[in-house]
């Protein structure tokens, strides 16, 4: 969970991911059941009961990935230091002017010529 009490979304996404993976498991689970009972069943139903198997398998584990990767990345910003960011003070007399800060020159320094190099005879 966030500081603000709500859950990371990474953990909204784990979740999702385990949950989809898990029925689409169920699901496949019962229509093999269905299509072993059946004699007559075509072969393109295996491919399909076999692919959902597949999928949410993958769907399964690629919650338990993100959940996995969300949580070390959690770990990772509590380690980072919370640093006060300094605000300016205003100053105490509202009439006194602004600093001035002398702005950089825009044309580069002239310095000496490089040597001239030796030209290649041809």
């Amino acid at each position: 969970m966030t500081s603000t009490g709500q859950p990371s979304p990474a953990a909204r996404t784990a979740l999702l991911y385990i949950t989809i993976g898990a029925l689409l498991i169920v699901w496949t689970f019962i229509l093999w059941m269905y299509l072993r009972s059946r004699e007559d069943v075509a072969l393109g139903m295996w491919y399909l009961c076999y692919g959902s198997l597949a999928s949410g398998l993958t769907l399964l584990v690629i919650g338990l990935g993100v959940g996995q990767i969300g949580r070390s990345a959690r770990h990772a910003d509590a380690d980072i230091p919370k640093t006060a960011v300094a605000v300016p003070a205003t100053p105490a007399d509202p009439t006194a002017s602004p600093v001035q800060v002398a702005a950089a020159p825009l044309v580069p320094p002239v310095t000496a010529p490089l040597p001239a190099q030796a030209l290649p005879r041809q």
